[in-house]
C-alpha cells in the first residue's frame, strides 16, 4: 500500500478515537450529573453540582470536549474519504504474453483484479515470443498502444536467455524465472495420416518424418497409393525467428546432429553450432520443411478451414507446434477459431513425440528490468495467483501441463490427441550463449526462395475509384516498400506484369543486389502501366515454365509464384478446366510452383468468378487463396501473409 495512503489512514483513525473519547467526555459531564441532581433532590440540603462555581467549571469541560468532539468527527469524515479513494488509482501492472495464451490469461488477469488482492490493474497484450524478444532488444514499443511491458510471459524460456544473452539489449532481465505452465514440442498430423504412420502403436523420430518430406519413394511406401492422401508429404513449421515452436525444433536438430557426430551425452557448445558436419545436417533438415506463416494460430485455423472441406490431409501432413495447441485445435477452442467451434473435426490432429528427443516449453513469468517496489509486489503476488490451484486448473483447461510439468488427465489427453505412451524425459536446453549462435544462423538455414510477383496491369487496376491511387500504385508502393527489406540475401525476385500482354519487368535478382541498388528496382517498378484485357492464363503458364526451368537447375530453391488480379481471364483463349491441365503438366512432379493468388477489390458482378478461378489455381498447386480490398493497409497484410509462408 502507498505510505502516503497508510499515513492518511492512521491519522483519521487517530481522530475518530479522539472524536469518541470527546462524545463520551460530554455524556459523562451532562447527562450523569443530571441524573446525580435528580437522586439527591429530595435531600433537605442544598445540592453543590449545579451551584455556580461548578457549573462555570464543568461548562468549561463540556467546550473542550465538544470541540475535541467535532475535530474528531471531521478526522472521520477524512477516514471515510481515503478509504473511498483508496483503489481509485490502481497500480497498473502491464502483461506481454505469447499469443497461444493471450485470451487465457485476459481471463486470469480480469480475475485477478475482480479479487482485489491488492490495489492493481493488470492488463494483457500480447506479441509473439520473436517479435517481443526484438521490441526488447531495441527498447521501441511505437507499435500498438506504445506501452512497455511490466512483465513478459513468452512461451519458453529460450527468450529471456537470448535476451540477457545480448549486449545491446534495453531491457535485459537478472535472477530465474518461475514456469505458470508447460507444453512440450510435439509432432502434429491429421488422422488419416497418423493412421498410416501407426500412430498409438509406434514411435517415429524426427529423422524419419524428415525423409518423408524429402523423399517422395520413402511416403509411398506408406501411402500406397491411396487417393485419400497427399501425394508429397507436407511438414510444416513457422519461422525461427518469431516461433517458439520452430525456434525450438531448430535447437532439436541441432541436440540430435550433435549427438550423431559426438556422442549422446555431449554437451552442445558454440563451436557445435558453427561446426560445418552440423550445420549442413541441420540445413538438410530445415530445408526440407515448409515455413508457411509467421503466426501459428493463423496456421491451425487455415488448417481448419481445410478441415471443413474434408481436405485437412491434402493442406498439410504434420505440424511442429506444442502440445497444448493440438488440444486447443481439436476442442474448437476460440483462441484460435475466433469463437467456440467446439470438438469435433472431420479430421482431429494426433500427436507424435520424437523418439529422437524433443524439448519443453516452460512458459516463464519474467519480470523486467525497471519496476518500482509497489508494482514488483503486485506483480510477485499475480505470479502467486497464477500457481493457486484453482488458476492452475484453467490453464489445465486450455490443454496445459501444470508449473511443475503434471501431465494432463486423460480427459484432456484424449482430446488432445496424445497417445499413450508419452516421453518422461526431455532433451535439455542448451546454454544462452549456444542459443544466440543458433538463433544467429536460423535464417540461413531455410531454403532459398525463388520468387515471382505476377502484377495484372489490366485498365481496371489504373481506375482509382473514388480513392488518392489506383489499385496498381497501391500495388507499386507495396512492391517498393517491402519486397526488397523481407528477402533474404541470397533469395531472388522476378517481377512480371500482364495485360494483353505479358513482360517481364525485373529480371530474377538476388535479395542482396535488391538491396544495394533499391533505386534501379524502383524504377522499374514504376514503369509498369495500366491498360488492356486480362490475359491471367496465358501469364500464370508462361512464369510456370520460367519459373520450373529455373528451379530445375537449383533443387535447393523452393519456387513460389504470387499472384495478383482484380478479375477473370478476359481472352477467353482457354477455359478454366484446360488451363488447369495445363497448369498441372507444366510442374515437374516433385516440385510444382507454389502459386498464392490474391483477389485484389474484385467487383461485386465478378467476385464469386474470379475469386473460385484464383481459388482453383492456388488448390491446384497447393498454395493458398486470399482476399484483399484495393486498400493499403489491407494488402501490406496480405503479402505479410504470403511471404510468411515462403
Amino acid at each position: 500500500m502507498d505510505s502516503n495512503v497508510l499515513g492518511q489512514l492512521i491519522g483519521a483513525g487517530a481522530a475518530v478515537l479522539v472524536a469518541l473519547i470527546g462524545l463520551i467526555g460530554v455524556i459523562l459531564n451532562i447527562v450523569l450529573p443530571r441524573r446525580l441532581d435528580n437522586d439527591r433532590a429530595a435531600r433537605p440540603r442544598r445540592s453543590r453540582i449545579w451551584s455556580p462555581r461548578t457549573w462555570k467549571r464543568r461548562t468549561a469541560i463540556i467546550w473542550v470536549l465538544v470541540l475535541t468532539t467535532a475535530l474528531g468527527a471531521t478526522g472521520g469524515l477524512s477516514l471515510v474519504n481515503t478509504l473511498t479513494r483508496l483503489c481509485q488509482e490502481p497500480i497498473q501492472l502491464r502483461l506481454l504474453v505469447s499469443i497461444e495464451k493471450d485470451r487465457l490469461l485476459g481471463e486470469l488477469a480480469d480475475r485477478y483484479n475482480r479479487a482485489e488482492r491488492q490495489c492493481a490493474d493488470v492488463s494483457v497484450a500480447d506479441k509473439s515470443s520473436g517479435a517481443a524478444l526484438k521490441a526488447l532488444i531495441d527498447g521501441d514499443w511505437s507499435a500498438g498502444d506504445g506501452r512497455r511491458p511490466d512483465v513478459w510471459l513468452p512461451s519458453a524460456s529460450l527468450w529471456p536467455d537470448l535476451l540477457r544473452n545480448n549486449p545491446k539489449a534495453k531491457d535485459r532481465p537478472a535472477g530465474e524465472w518461475p514456469s505458470i505452465a508447460h507444453s512440450p514440442l510435439v509432432i502434429a498430423v491429421p488422422a488419416k495420416v497418423a493412421a498410416v504412420l501407426g500412430w498409438n502403436s509406434r514411435e517415429i523420430g524426427w529423422h524419419e518424418l524428415l525423409e518423408f518430406a524429402r523423399n517422395p519413394v520413402a511416403w509411398d511406401e506408406y501411402r500406397q497409393g491411396r487417393a485419400d492422401l497427399p501425394r508429397n508429404f507436407v511438414l510444416a513449421k513457422e519461422n525461427p525467428i518469431n516461433s517458439t515452436s520452430a525456434f525450438a525444433a531448430t535447437v532439436s536438430s541441432y541436440l540430435a546432429m550433435a549427438a550423431k557426430h559426438n556422442g549422446a551425452s555431449a554437451e552442445l557448445t558454440v563451436a557445435d553450432v558453427r561446426d560445418r558436419r552440423i550445420s549442413n545436417d541441420v540445413r538438410n533438415v530445415e530445408s526440407s520443411l515448409q515455413y508457411l506463416t509467421d503466426s501459428v494460430m493463423d496456421l491451425l485455423k487455415n488448417f481448419g478451414d481445410e478441415d471443413a472441406l474434408n481436405r485437412a490431409s491434402s493442406y498439410l501432413s504434420g505440424l511442429v507446434i506444442q502440445e497444448e495447441l493440438v488440444y486447443l485445435y481439436n476442442s474448437g477452442d476460440p483462441e484460435i477459431f475466433e469463437r467456440s467451434a467446439g470438438p469435433g473435426r472431420a479430421e482431429p490432429l494426433r500427436v507424435f513425440y520424437p523418439n529422437d528427443g524433443t524439448i519443453m516449453m516452460d512458459h516463464p513469468h519474467v519480470m523486467l528490468p525497471g519496476l518500482d517496489p509497489a508494482k514488483r509486489e503486485v506483480a510477485e503476488d499475480f505470479l502467486e495467483f497464477l500457481l493457486a490451484p484453482e488458476q492452475q486448473r484453467s490453464s489445465h483447461e486450455k490443454g496445459f501441463r501444470d508449473h511443475e510439468g503434471g501431465m494432463s488427465d486423460e480427459k484432456v489427453a484424449a482430446l488432445a490427441g496424445l497417445p499413450a505412451k508419452r516421453p518422461s524425459a526431455f532433451l535439455p536446453v542448451p546454454a544462452a550463449a549456444t542459443l544466440q549462435a543458433i538463433y544467429d544462423q536460423a535464417d540461413s538455414l531455410r531454403r532459398r526462395v525463388d520468387a515471382y510477383v505476377i502484377v495484372d496491369r489490366s485498365g481496371s487496376m489504373g481506375e482509382s475509384e473514388g480513392r488518392f491511387q489506383s489499385g496498381l500504385e497501391i500495388v507499386k508502393d507495396l512492391l517498393r516498400d517491402k519486397m526488397p527489406d523481407q528477402l533474404g540475401d541470397e533469395d531472388r525476385l522476378s517481377v512480371a506484369s500482364f495485360a494483353d500482354s505479358y513482360h517481364l519487368d525485373v529480371p530474377a535478382t538476388s535479395g542482396r543486389q535488391l538491396k544495394n541498388d533499391q533505386d534501379w528496382f524502383n524504377r522499374r517498378i514504376e514503369n509498369i502501366t495500366a491498360g488492356g484485357t486480362t490475359g491471367l492464363y496465358a501469364a500464370v503458364l508462361t512464369t510456370t515454365r520460367k519459373l520450373t526451368r529455373e528451379s530445375s537447375r537449383s533443387d535447393d530453391r523452393v519456387p513460389a509464384i504470387i499472384l495478383l488480379s482484380d478479375g477473370y481471364d478476359t481472352q477467353k483463349k482457354l477455359s478454366l478446366k484446360k488451363f488447369l491441365e495445363q497448369l498441372k503438366a507444366e510442374g515437374r512432379e516433385t516440385a510444382v510452383p507454389r502459386i498464392y493468388t490474391i483477389a485484389f477489390g474484385v467487383i461485386d458482378e465478378n467476385r464469386d468468378r474470379a475469386a473460385n478461378a484464383l481459388q482453383e489455381i492456388s488448390d491446384a498447386t497447393r498454395g493458398v487463396a486470399f482476399n484483399s480490398k484495393k486498400d493499403p493497409v489491407d494488402l501490406d497484410h496480405v503479402f505479410d501473409e504470403i511471404l510468411g509462408h515462403l
